[in-house]
Order: structure tokens, then sequence, then C-alpha cells
């Protein structure tokens, strides 16, 4: 049903009437099905601590959940862009992203609970790049 010519409920049209939202409700039929979350998504999880405690930045893979990443980037934007540069829990590849880590995670998680509608209880498998075997 096509979202933009108002034939499917508002409530499936989440994204600018283009896209009906398919992944939340994977999710929701297939709790077997694991969300992976890549590159962007990875590094800002990473960076705002809401990884695996002790794994570094780029050991490749990680799991998480969006209750932590919320919790802890509800943390990192509680705190100065000065604070952020001496919190042990952030780290960022480069020192002029740190004024943009709360927006880039605020961003994140409205993204995919908001926009895409996935449950907030949800844990994820975050990964730096695809892997190839190939």
């Amino acid at each position: 049903k096509p979202c933009n010519d108002n034939v499917a409920p508002a409530s499936e049209c989440p994204i600018d009437g283009q896209w009906a939202g398919g992944l939340a409700k994977l999710l929701e039929k297939s709790p077997q099905f694991k969300l992976h979350l890549m590159s962007f998504f990875y590094e800002k999880t990473k960076s705002i601590g809401a990884g695996t405690s002790g794994k570094e930045l780029d050991e490749g893979e990680d799991e998480s959940s969006l209750s932590k990443f919320k919790k802890h980037a509800s943390l990192a934007c509680s705190l100065s862009v000065a604070q952020r540069k001496r919190d042990p829990t952030i780290h960022l590849d480069f020192d002029e992203d740190r004024p943009y880590l709360c927006l880039d995670a605020a961003y994140i998680y409205s993204f995919l609970v908001d926009g895409i509608g996935v449950d907030p209880d949800t844990k994820f498998v975050m990964e730096k790049k695809i892997k190839n075997h190939g």
C-alpha cells in the first residue's frame, strides 16, 4: 500500500510516508532475529561507552541494547564538551566530533525507536564493517 496516497494507516508510514517499518515488525515476530548495526551506529555506540566494558573500539564486533545506549547517551548529553573530553567512558577518534556526540546519539536512538519503531529494550549486535569471507 503506498503511504503517500493515504491508502495505508499513518502508523505504517513513519518516515515521510516512504517506508512501512518492516524492521520493527520483523523483530517483533522473530525474536531469534538479531538486529545488526554497523559503521556510524557502531562507532557512536562505542564512543558513548555503551559497548561491552573493556572492549576496545577497534575490536570489530560487540553487543549492546537500546536501553543501555539510551542510558549512556543521556550521560554523555548531560556533560559539557570539556567534561566529555575528561570522561573515561567516552572515546572518540576525532576531537572535532566531541561537540556533536549528543546530537549523534539522540539521532540514532530516535531513528531506531521513534522512526522505525524498534522496541527500546531490543538488544543488538554492532559491527564496525561487514565481514567479507570470500
